[in-house]
């Protein structure tokens, strides 16, 4: 089993401030586990869908580049 990362582990990975990690999730933009009324915890697939589904630039060489990186960030969490 993947080990779930924490919703402020979401935010240190994409740089962003917690809360907006929640407003992602509040908006069902980004999937998410809730295991109890407070606490939130993200698979990290869901997580790389979300980067994927986020992303604007199109060219290949980029897209392989950027996964490589966010696969690498995200290998520390398996």
């Amino acid at each position: 089993m993947t080990r779930l990362l924490t919703v402020v582990e979401v935010g240190e990975l994409l740089q962003i401030p917690p809360e907006k990690v929640l407003v992602f999730i509040r908006n069902h933009q980004l999937a998410a586990v809730r295991l109890s009324p407070q606490t939130i915890r993200v698979e990290p697939a869901d997580l790389e869908n979300f980067i994927q589904k986020k992303r604007t630039i199109k060219n290949n060489a980029n897209n392989r580049q950027d996964k490589r990186r966010t696969e690498n960030r995200l290998e520390v969490f398996r």
